[in-house]
Formats: structure tokens, C-alpha cells, sequence
């Protein structure tokens, strides 16, 4: 099986980024930085209706919201997906930082609102643990004590988990491997870009060098066969394939 991990960079690149799930066709992406358009934005090829277009591929799928923006008539909602090829069997999110803001506007937003996004997905019978996470943000890639605090909260969530049902970590954390945001899912789970030394999880759109910020973490029950950074400029994050079974 595979799975995609991407920060959408809003859908900047939305056409590029659906000729990529065309391309790759994984069973699941976990997203971030994704709009929700719903029936309200009426032009079907553009960044707020991403979801939808992905969601045509895809049986199942499942959306977290951190606020909503309105558009003249319209309203988009935005946060982060999980899409699957198989039976999405129980979902969640909950806060680790902020609230809902239903219209958002330079006065309303909650700087670092995000949440911790769960599926439980049905495969042919075993039960996959999905969670994806948009970080908490800080201009240095190490973090800060904020960082930290809220790994934390993730750390503590995933310890109330099934350990002996497959489970896969993946999003954007915005620290990188070496971060002390890090440690507090040592021990607990694998994270595959320190395993595989990816040195960026940045594209040519960030005149960044070394920053690998988006993690795939996984438990003792998932098999690895491969995991790489994809070349394909879909975002100002690259691609992450993960190939595994469980």
C-alpha cells in the first residue's frame, strides 16, 4: 500500500497536485493546509474546492477544519484531509491549539490553531490507525517550548491508542528531526525521515536548505518497503511516498 503526505500550500498548484494523485494513485494522503468549498464556491478549478477534487477519487475521506473564510457569497473551509481507498470506520480531531473561527478575518485568527486529526480505516478486515497534524509554527526549525508542549499533547493522545493496531503519523510538523519538539514520541513511535536521513522536505519554492519538517511516524506494526521525497514541484513542500503493508 502507499500513502501520500503533503502540505497543499493552500492549493496554490491544485491542477499539479491532482495530476500527481492521478500519477501516484496512493490509497491514502494525509493533507495539510487544504480548503473544503463545499457547494457554496461555485468555480469547481481552483484552490478552495481542492477536497472536493481530490474527494472524487477517493471513497472515503475526511476533513478537519480550523476556521472558515467567506468569499463574497461563498465560504471555504480550511484545515487539513485524509483521504482513503478503504472504509474510513471512526474518525476525530480535537484542538491542540485554538478554536473554530467561523469567519475568519485579520481581527478573528487564532495564530497556530490546528488540530490532531485521527481515521480508523477498514482493511479487508485489519484496522489502520491514520492521524495527520499540521504543526505548530515558529521561525526556527528546532522549535520552541510552545513546540514542545504541544508534541506533548500529541505524544499523550497516541499513548491512549491500540499500540498493537497499525498506526502511521504523518504531516507537516514544521520542526525538524533533531528538534526537542521531537522527543516526546521517542519511544513511542519511529519517525521514517530521521530513519532515512531525508535531508529537505522543502521544494525550490523555499529557499531553504536541510529542512525535513514533514515526518511520517509509524508504530512497531507497520512494515516499511520504502519511503522517499517525490521531485514533482505540486507545493512549496515535496511529496512524501510511503510504501508499507501491515
Amino acid at each position: 500500500m502507499e500513502l501520500l503526505q503533503l502540505n497543499m500550500w493552500q492549493g496554490r498548484l491544485a491542477s499539479q497536485i491532482i495530476e500527481l494523485v492521478d500519477d501516484q494513485k496512493p490509497d491514502f494522503i494525509t493533507a495539510q493546509e487544504i480548503y473544503r468549498g463545499g457547494d457554496t464556491v461555485l468555480a469547481p478549478e481552483n484552490m478552495f474546492t481542492l477536497y472536493e477534487k481530490i474527494a472524487e477519487r477517493y471513497p472515503f475521506h475526511s476533513f478537519s477544519a480550523v476556521n472558515a473564510l467567506r468569499i463574497a457569497h461563498s465560504e471555504a473551509q480550511f484545515g487539513t484531509a485524509i483521504f482513503s481507498q478503504y472504509p474510513i470506520i471512526e474518525e476525530s480531531h480535537i484542538f491542540t491549539h485554538g478554536a473554530f473561527v467561523d469567519d475568519l478575518s485579520v481581527g478573528s485568527d487564532v495564530h497556530n490553531s490546528r488540530t490532531l486529526q485521527t481515521a480508523r480505516v477498514d482493511i479487508k478486515g485489519k484496522e489502520l490507525q491514520l492521524i495527520t497534524h499540521h504543526g505548530h509554527w515558529v521561525p526556527d526549525a528546532l522549535g520552541d517550548d510552545t513546540s514542545v508542549e504541544k508534541m506533548q499533547i500529541i505524544a499523550n493522545y497516541i499513548q491512549t491508542l491500540d499500540i498493537d493496531t497499525p498506526l502511521i503519523f504523518a504531516g507537516d510538523l514544521n520542526v525538524i528531526p533533531e528538534s526537542p519538539a521531537m522527543r516526546p514520541l521517542d519511544g513511542i513511535l519511529t519517525d521514517l525521515i530521521a530513519s532515512y536521513a531525508i535531508k529537505t522536505t522543502l521544494s525550490s519554492f523555499r529557499n531553504l536548505k536541510d529542512i525535513a519538517c514533514d515526518h511520517i511516524m509509524i508504530n512497531d506494526s507497520v512494515k516499511v518497503d520504502e519511503l522517499y521525497a517525490l521531485e514533482q514541484t505540486v507545493s512549496d513542500h515535496k511529496p512524501i511516498l510511503l510504501k508499507f503493508s501491515i
